[in-house]
């Protein structure tokens, strides 16, 4: 539980801006063009890595909730 508890925070303190967004707006950073589609390019890579984290981590979640379900146990939540 504590790994796990460990994990969320780490998830929140670098991609906390992924948890529960579906709908990215890259498009109002940066003034030059150039500068603007190379912040765009890095964001674009921040978020897929970031994401990659949550749908791991939020797949460890339900799998560890159906065992203790399944076998009991005592549960504290994820929040």
């Amino acid at each position: 539980m504590k790994v796990m508890k460990w994990w969320l925070f780490l998830l929140r303190r670098n991609w906390g801006w992924l948890e529960g967004v579906e709908e990215f707006d890259l498009t109002k950073v940066g003034s030059d063009e150039g500068e603007k589609m190379e912040h765009i390019t890095k964001m674009e890579q921040k978020r897929e890595v970031g994401r990659a984290w949550w749908v791991a981590f939020l797949a460890v979640k339900k799998q560890w909730t159906r065992t203790v379900e399944r076998f009991g146990g005592v549960f504290h939540s994820l929040r």
